[in-house]
C-alpha cells in the first residue's frame, strides 16, 4: 500500500512536541475496509493504530522508513519527538559522534540542510559550534525526567486514538529505548514499539490493569502488544534524570503480550543483563516472546555509519511483528478468560 504522512505538533507541559503520522493511502480504493472492533461499535473503515519510539536520535532516516513499512501494512502510526525540551521541532540528531544540527521540512525525509549550533535552548540557526550527537543524545536521556518520558507517551496515544482514520486499537513498537505510561481508557487499544531508548520506552507502556492519573503514570491499559527492538537501561534501572526508573519492577502489571528483541553482541544489553530481564518476566508471569541473534546493538537500524546493519535479520524480526500486531490487533480474540493451560507433557 502506498502512504501519506504528515505531522502536528502538540503542547505538552515542557513545550511543543512534533509527533509525525504516518497511513495508508489506497487511491484506487477510496472506500477500502479495514478490520476493526471497539468495545463499544464496529467501525470498519478505519485502521488500527501504532505508536513508535525513538532512539536517541530523534526521528532519523531510518525510524521515517521503519513507520512508513508498519504504515504499509494497514496500520496508523504515530511517532514522536522525544527530546523535545532541548531541541526545535524537527531537529535530527545525526549518528556521527562529531556531531550537527539537521532541521527538517515536514516528514518527508526532505531535509533542509545542516546547521551548526550553540547549546542554546531553544536553538537557533543563527548560532555556529559543533556538539557531538552520540554525545548529546546520551545526555538528553538522561537529563529528562521520567515523567515527562510518560506524559510524552500518554499525549502520543491520545493524538493517535483521536487520529480520524484510526479505529482505537493501539500497538507499540521502539527504537532501541524505555518509557512507560497509564492511563484507564479500555475502549481504544494501542500497540507499541521502539528501539534502543524507544524500546525502553515501549516496555514502560506495554498494557496493564491499573489505573493511574496523568501524569503520574505508568502502564497504559490501552496499548495490547509491545515489540522492543534492544532495549536499553531497562535491566541498569537508569531511565531517566537521577538514573533510578521503576520499568523492571512494574513489569508484573503487564497484561499484554510482550515480544523482546536482542543481538547476543550488543554491549549496550550484555547478557547478564538480557538474563536479568528475562528471569524477571518469567518469575512475575508476564506473557512475552524472546528474540536473541547473532547481531551487534542496533542491527535494523539501515545506515552504514558503525556498520551493524543486518537486513536478513531485519527482516526476520519485521515479520515477527507483523504476526504479533496481526494476531492481537486485528483478530477479535475478545477478553481472555482464566490462566495459561499448562501443556501436557507428550511427544
Amino acid at each position: 500500500m502506498l502512504v501519506k504522512e504528515d505531522h502536528r505538533d502538540l503542547q505538552t507541559s515542557t513545550g511543543p512536541m512534533r509527533v509525525y503520522f504516518y497511513q495508508p493511502n489506497l487511491l484506487e480504493y477510496p472506500h477500502a475496509k479495514f478490520p476493526a472492533r471497539s468495545y463499544r461499535q464496529p467501525r470498519l473503515d478505519l485502521s488500527t493504530g501504532v505508536v513508535v519510539f525513538t532512539e536517541i536520535y530523534q526521528v532519523t532516516g531510518p525510524l521515517h522508513r521503519f513507520c512508513r513499512q508498519i504504515a504499509s501494512q494497514g496500520y496508523v502510526v504515530a511517532c514522536n519527538e522525544s527530546f523535545h525540551e532541548f531541541e526545535v521541532p524537527g531537529v535530527v540528531i545525526p549518528y556521527d559522534v562529531e556531531g550537527a544540527y539537521i532541521f527538517g521540512r515536514g516528514s518527508y525525509g526532505s531535509w533542509g540542510g545542516w546547521f551548526r549550533c550553540l547549546p542554546t535552548r531553544p536553538l537557533t540557526h543563527a548560532n555556529a559550534r559543533i556538539r557531538p550527537g552520540t554525545d548529546r543524545g546520551n545526555r538528553y536521556k538522561v537529563e529528562k525526567k521520567l515523567a515527562a518520558y510518560d506524559e510524552d507517551a500518554t499525549l502520543a496515544i491520545d493524538a493517535l486514538v483521536a487520529h480520524p482514520n484510526c479505529n482505537g486499537k493501539i500497538g507499540a513498537t521502539e527504537w532501541m529505548s524505555s518509557l512507560m505510561i497509564s492511563r484507564a481508557i479500555i475502549i481504544t487499544i494501542p500497540y507499541l514499539a521502539g528501539m534502543c531508548l524507544g524500546g525502553h520506552l515501549a516496555f514502560r507502556m506495554s498494557p496493564s490493569n491499573t489505573f493511574s492519573p496523568l501524569p503520574q503514570a505508568a502502564l497504559d491499559p490501552r496499548v495490547l502488544a509491545t515489540v522492543t527492538y534492544f532495549a536499553t537501561d531497562i535491566h541498569s534501572r537508569t531511565l531517566g534524570k537521577n538514573l533510578h526508573d521503576d520499568s523492571l519492577e512494574r513489569s508484573g502489571e503487564i497484561r499484554g503480550e510482550l515480544l523482546m528483541i536482542f543481538g547476543k553482541q550488543d554491549t549496550h544489553v550484555p547478557r547478564a543483563g538480557r538474563d536479568l530481564i528475562r528471569g524477571t518476566l518469567e518469575e512475575k508471569g508476564v506473557t512475552f516472546s524472546w528474540c536473541e541473534y547473532q547481531a551487534q546493538h542496533a542491527f535494523i537500524r539501515d545506515e552504514l555509519s558503525k556498520g551493524r546493519y543486518d537486513a536478513a535479520l531485519s527482516k526476520v524480526c519485521f515479520d515477527s511483528l507483523l504476526e504479533l500486531f496481526h494476531r492481537k490487533l486485528y483478530l477479535d480474540l475478545g477478553a481472555r478468560a482464566g490462566e495459561a493451560v499448562a501443556a501436557e507433557h507428550i511427544c
